[in-house]
């Protein structure tokens, strides 16, 4: 059973682009760089139009590990194309930049639903689901699951939930990275 479309943003991934001119900090220095968000992968570049000088993939090893509004920065603890890890430090010129900046890097770190159209049984507990037993989805890692595996609601902030959604049994209480990865 399921649904040929989703009403959920969270599935909804072709949306998730983003670029604009930030200030990217590197040892000490600032340097102004073009910043692509393109689906779950971040990239930035000397200026518009030049080809990317590193990248990343936003998956379960992609970190906010600071974002402050007082200073419109955004602190990432990122694995670059040769397996190393690095921190960014993305500053923004204005607030709305980095609202605007914080919020899609958020939602990029939101896991992908786990078979979105029509999984036929929980994936915890193995329950078929029906016209009774609906399918739902853990927002921490994105399993298809029946209600009773997902009864517990949390605030998730660093995904971009500012109101209780729901969470699995297994996800419950775990921070967002410590969650499967089922990107990769």
């Amino acid at each position: 059973m399921g649904h040929n479309q989703s009403k959920h943003p969270e599935f909804h991934r072709d949306n998730l682009k983003k670029e604009g001119y930030v200030i990217m900090v590197s040892k000490s220095k600032e340097k102004r760089r073009w910043l692509v968000l393109s689906d779950k992968k971040l990239s930035y570049s000397l200026s518009l139009g030049t080809p990317p000088k590193n990248s990343t993939t936003i998956n379960n090893k992609f970190r906010v590990t600071y974002d402050n509004s007082s200073e419109n920065s955004i602190e990432c603890q990122v694995v670059n194309k040769k397996g190393k890890t690095q921190q960014w430090i993305i500053k923004c010129e204005t607030v709305q930049e980095y609202r605007a900046w914080s919020l899609i890097i958020k939602h990029a770190q939101r896991p992908n639903w786990d078979d979105p159209r029509g999984s036929s049984s929980c994936k915890i507990c193995n329950g078929k689901f029906t016209a009774v037993t609906r399918q739902h989805h853990c927002r921490k890692c994105g399993l298809a699951v029946c209600k009773k595996d997902s009864k517990e609601r949390e605030i998730i902030p660093e995904l971009g939930y500012n109101t209780k959604v729901r969470v699995c049994k297994n996800c419950i209480g775990k921070r967002s990275n410590e969650t499967p990865d089922l990107n990769s």
